[in-house]
């Protein structure tokens, strides 16, 4: 069957739950080698760029494959997969089918997806971070921290100190919560200050943004003070989840 791929895994669903409470619609290059996001979101505050390779157990495209679709049709046809059984997806002119099938291949029923158009695709090109703070630390120890500020306030503002070399992870806008970022085995595993940074970003998006977590068991944090950006990174083998994010305004 032509313009069809199994994926080997779960990678694409887990993708498409990350994303789902960011983005309405969503367009998805699907390559011989990869499949690739890259995106904005709609409030236009968060760049995403995704590239996961080595994601299919067949192949058969003849060339790239770039759609449009509603994420919430996507999900709710991927939550019904069940636990055992692989993906299927056969590209039409206006639809995607997606099957579920079994080790041998068979297949009960399909869905049917309606794509939409797809209007001036161009790639966006690489947001190039030089961060004035870099720390590398476990995904579900930062996703932690994070969870607890979020029962707190709807703002993470992280403080870096040059001096004392440390970084403070507070609730943004009630100053009710402060936590240290721990420097141990397994929880803290680089710090680089080369200058005082402080920046405060939505949780809304950073929550989303750590279930990155379930593809690397790092995250590395880029700060970048002189235009207040954030960015992170969870690197997996050759494929990567990165996400960029303006901050907002801090009152002093």
């Amino acid at each position: 069957m032509t313009n069809t791929i199994i994926l080997k895994d779960n990678t694409l669903v887990n993708i498409i739950d990350l994303l789902k409470d960011l983005l309405e619609e969503c367009i998805i290059s699907f390559t011989k080698e990869s499949i690739n996001i890259n995106t904005i979101d709609k409030s236009m505050t968060s760049f995403i760029d995704i590239k996961v390779v080595d994601v299919y157990e067949k192949c058969t495209l003849k060339k790239d494959k770039v759609i449009n679709l509603r994420l919430e049709d996507l999900h709710k046809v991927l939550a019904s997969k069940d636990k055992n059984e692989k993906i299927q997806i056969t590209f039409k002119q206006d639809t995607i089918e997606v099957k579920f099938i079994n080790n041998e291949n068979e297949g009960y029923g399909k869905y049917k997806i309606k794509l939409l158009q797809v209007e001036n695709f161009d790639e966006i090109p690489d947001i190039d971070v030089e961060p004035n703070t870099q720390l590398v630390m476990a995904s579900k120890y930062f996703t932690s921290l994070c969870r607890k500020i979020k029962k707190f306030d709807e703002s993470l503002l992280i403080e870096c100190n040059e001096d004392d070399n440390e970084v403070l992870i507070k609730s943004g806008t009630e100053d009710s919560v402060e936590l240290k970022i721990v420097e141990e085995q397994g929880k803290l595993n680089k710090l680089t200050i080369e200058e005082d940074v402080k920046i405060m970003v939505l949780l809304k998006f950073i929550m989303a943004f750590t279930k990155g977590d379930k593809f690397s068991e790092q995250v590395i944090l880029n700060i970048q003070d002189e235009c207040s950006a954030l960015e992170l990174i969870y690197q997996f083998e050759d494929s990567y989840i990165k996400f960029y994010t303006s901050p907002q305004d801090i009152e002093d």
